[in-house]
């Protein structure tokens, strides 16, 4: 080729152009604001870990400021203190309408002495003793067939129910237990029942405390709850007015014998007071 050639100038057709070198990288703003499109971080909440099935517990939390007595129920359940077993009434409510747990609590069962009560529901039972102890009880839960376990505020009206027996639910005597939380099974007996009985046929001279007492010995013990009140004995001429507690496991007695010196056996008559009585 000579500088005389024409095409001495036109440089080579390439075929294969290489690409353009990658651009270095741009420096970092010092703003912080190089990067046009910044990660998004996102997080996963985690479930908390169940309660095993059947451990199963409603735990409150502050969105839930009333927690549920479904554990005093299920532990009340478990004493097994009658032989008839019934599903709990379904009108134990979920935890969120349950009502707090009362702080005092007695256990109410029917008394059955031949076997024929019919049973109770929890409506009936909270109905009817509510209105009987209007203002006491907060509220009344079935645990089993014609067992009720009833819930006070304060300690003076729960004594004021224990106080004031006997009590009837639908013709039938009431026996009370105070409620302990891990109390046995067996300390729940269910045998006594604290009634006022008048005594007839005893003679002015004899009514002194210490005869008073030794005839009470024939019926069942002293109450628990009421002392002898020695200036009741002659407030009726025809009566003398006690307060016995009873075991409801014996035969009720409807007089007895007791022997007095220089007289020999003295007849004595018993009238319980709103006692119900089962008939086969």
């Amino acid at each position: 080729m000579t500088d005389d050639d024409p095409n001495a100038l036109v440089p080579p057709t390439m075929e294969h152009v290489p690409p353009d070198p990658p651009r270095p990288p741009a420096p970092p703003d010092p703003l912080g604001s190089s990067a046009l499109n910044p990660p998004v971080i996102t997080t996963t909440r985690t479930s908390a870990v169940p309660h095993p099935p059947h451990h199963s517990v409603d735990v409150p939390t502050s969105r839930d400021p009333q927690p549920d007595n479904h554990d005093l129920i299920r532990s009340l359940e478990a004493l097994q203190v009658t032989v008839a077993r019934a599903t709990p009434s379904s009108s134990r409510a979920t935890p969120s309408s349950s009502p707090e747990p009362a702080p005092f609590n007695l256990l109410l069962m029917v008394a059955d002495p031949v076997g024929n009560a019919a049973p109770i529901t929890e409506d009936v039972a909270r109905s009817d003793l509510t209105n009987l102890w209007r203002g006491r009880v907060q509220n009344i839960d079935e645990v089993t067939t014609n067992l009720f376990l009833a819930g006070f505020v304060s300690e003076g009206d729960m004594m004021s129910i224990i106080r004031g027996q006997p009590w009837t639910l639908r013709s039938h005597n009431l026996l009370i237990e105070m409620y302990v939380p891990d109390r046995e099974r067996d300390d729940y007996a269910f045998q006594y029942l604290d009634a006022s009985i008048r005594l007839y046929g005893i003679p002015r001279e004899l009514r002194t405390e210490d005869k008073i007492r030794e005839i009470i010995q024939h019926i069942g013990h002293a109450s628990d709850w009421h002392r002898l009140n020695p200036r009741s004995f002659n407030y009726d001429p025809f009566y003398v007015p006690v307060r016995i507690k009873l075991d409801v496991s014996k035969p009720a007695k409807d007089k007895i014998f007791h022997s007095v010196p220089n007289i020999g056996n003295m007849i004595i008559w018993l009238h319980y007071e709103k006692v119900m009585y089962g008939r086969p």
